[in-house]
């Protein structure tokens, strides 16, 4: 971010705005206030994060200050996070919620180095294994239950790289790593699944979840508010961090054969089709793009006179 900031102040001529995808970079972009117009999104409130020491936590709350004062435009993609930035204060948050993705893909782009039968496998998907994903209160589950049906894990190892060598030390058996999976692979895995489970201990708006939504994948998700204003009433929740919870949840909806039917309420697709739609979405950046283009240029009129 630091050399990104130094790249535009270099070829400050060639941009109209610098629109931060992160609450934590606006750390490195104060630099920019006043010179270049600055939208800037929060993606969740990293201090939040499991076992994010005293030091990250102190510099990610003096980010979010940062990120407050330096934007001429914010917004966030949570209705829970404009909610907490209404209560200190902050009433020009604007949500904008990611969008239910088009997806295609083909049945036969089941990824081959995995043996697993189309709709008898549980899945576990996380661009990046970190401790807020949840991965070890799945396995706890899953290895009380003693299950034959084989869980898939998909994602790579994050910043906390330690946390996804403990969780290897302790898989229980029939347990796949898929490693890092994309595109059709990705999605012919998700839609053949029998069952996906969403344990994450702490989000802002999951594309995931909204890729299962997309794909009808029938699913569990564990109940922080920012899970429930996607999934409610289109997935099956258990309590946060309560593996227990879990374990129950997969028990009642594993014992039949075949993909297992959650009941989804269509009003409730129909609501969350309307407003996690990219176009929509899309026209609201370009919004927020021309107000501080308008502002900016306001600004520089006065300027002159």
């Amino acid at each position: 971010m630091y050399n990104s900031v130094r790249q535009v102040l270099r070829n400050r001529d060639s941009y109209d705005v610098v629109h931060i995808h992160s609450v934590d970079p606006c750390l490195f972009a104060q630099t920019l206030k006043g010179k270049i117009p600055i939208v800037a999104t929060s993606h969740g409130r990293a201090y939040r994060l499991p076992g994010t020491g005293f030091l990250k936590r102190s510099m990610s709350k003096f980010a979010e200050s940062v990120f407050l004062k330096i934007s001429e435009e914010i917004t966030c993609v949570s209705p829970a996070d404009k909610a907490y930035y209404n209560c200190i204060g902050c009433n020009k948050m604007q949500y904008i919620p990611n969008g239910l993705p088009d997806i295609s893909f083909s049945a036969d782009d089941l990824p081959k180095n995995l043996p697993i039968v189309p709709f008898e496998y549980i899945l576990f998907s996380a661009g990046r294994i970190i401790p807020c994903k949840g991965l070890d209160i799945l396995l706890k589950a899953y290895a009380n239950l003693n299950l034959d049906i084989p869980l898939v894990i998909v994602g790579a190892p994050g910043g906390e790289d330690r946390y996804y060598k403990q969780m290897l030390q302790s898989v229980p058996n029939n347990v796949l790593l898929a490693g890092f999976l994309s595109g059709p692979e990705l999605y012919s895995l998700y839609a053949q699944a029998k069952l996906a489970v969403f344990p994450s201990r702490t989000e802002a708006q999951s594309i995931t979840l909204l890729e299962y939504i997309a794909l009808n994948v029938p699913f569990v998700y564990s109940d922080i508010e920012e899970n429930k204003a996607i999934a409610t009433g289109v997935g099956e929740p258990f309590v946060s961090e309560d593996h227990n919870s879990l374990a129950n949840v997969l028990e009642r909806l594993l014992c039949g054969k075949g993909r297992v039917q959650i009941p989804v309420d269509r009003d409730r697709l129909k609501v969350i089709s309307e407003t996690n739609n990219w176009d929509k979405s899309v026209v609201a950046y370009e919004n927020c793009y021309t107000r501080i283009l308008n502002e900016s240029k306001d600004s520089g009129s006065k300027k002159d006179d």
